[in-house]
């Protein structure tokens, strides 16, 4: 019989299904704030997830977040589910959050895991969390237009108030992943 290799360790599976209950409960708590966007701590819990996890579980982690809301799980913001969040106003974000985490995941591991100064491990982390941004508001805004039926640039103008809250939650992900990293509890206690 030949031995199959497992996808997931049960280290792997177990840090998936926290990381995307927490996800999940960061979706729900949030503030009206301009047309049909929500203010949440859900970008604040994806820029933590991208620099507390490994590239494959936070993939993974956002990857089951969005089939969970696909298949009808109401694990979107204001309990939303459905396809018809990930193709409305605000789905484009959400899009945004995967394709962040896929493009920021890999180069990131490599450079902060490289740095033994936790100046240069921070200055990093800030790069990549704004790269993170620059992607996330990218598909969000571009989505926002053409479902809203207004230009880009309309929809930046009328959305840009969110990147300065992100910059600020992600600054602040990126400082309690490193106070997690110093005190040991990220990657090896948590993950």
């Amino acid at each position: 019989m030949q031995n199959k290799k497992n996808l997931f360790t049960t280290k792997e599976m177990t840090t998936i299904s926290m990381l995307t209950c927490l996800l999940v409960a960061s979706s729900q708590i949030n503030v009206p704030f301009l047309f049909a966007v929500p203010f949440t701590l859900q970008t604040f819990f994806v820029f933590l997830i991208q620099n507390i996890g490994t590239p494959k579980t936070s993939i993974f982690t956002i990857l089951l977040y969005i089939l969970l809301g696909a298949i009808g799980a109401p694990v979107f913001s204001r309990f939303g589910s459905g396809v018809g969040v990930l193709f409305g106003p605000t789905g484009g974000y959400i899009w945004g959050f995967l394709v962040s985490t896929i493009c920021m995941a890999w180069p990131s591991a490599k450079f902060v895991h490289s740095c033994l100064s936790p100046y240069r491990r921070i200055g990093f982390r800030v790069v990549f969390m704004l790269c993170a941004i620059v992607i996330i508001h990218g598909m969000g805004i571009f989505q926002f237009s053409i479902v809203n039926h207004i230009s880009t640039s309309e929809a930046f103008y009328s959305l840009c108030a969110f990147i300065g809250i992100d910059v600020a939650k992600g600054v602040v992900a990126v400082f309690i992943s490193e106070e997690l990293r110093q005190r040991r509890v990220g990657m090896d206690m948590l993950l």
